[in-house]
């Protein structure tokens, strides 16, 4: 999924050690404060665990271990393979809910 999600972006110009305020050009305008982006913003409030479970056995229930050995249950991998599809949605910011240990 990644090869035609996230590979296509990929830029070997640029150096994505460093931070993305530096990757991304910005226009600098006099008297510009910031934080002003967050007035127009569409922001999505994104549990990992939740946002990017997937059932891959297809047995039509989430599982912590199904019949491939695979989790059901979302992990950052798969979330920035949802990127690009919020990327579409018109999404501009993500706030990563807190991440607990289920008990």
């Amino acid at each position: 999924m990644y090869k035609k999600t996230i590979l296509p972006y990929y830029n070997g110009e640029k150096d994505y050690s460093k931070p993305l305020s530096k990757l991304v050009q910005t226009k600098k305008w006099d008297g510009y404060i910031g934080g002003d982006w967050i007035k127009k913003a569409n922001v999505y409030g994104m549990q990992i665990r939740t946002s990017s479970a997937y059932d891959h056995d297809g047995s039509g229930s989430l599982e912590l271990t199904n019949k491939f050995g695979l989790k059901d249950t979302g992990t950052f991998l798969k979330t920035i393979a949802l990127l690009p599809h919020l990327k579409k949605m018109g999404i501009d910011a993500i706030y990563l809910l807190p991440i607990s240990k289920i008990v």
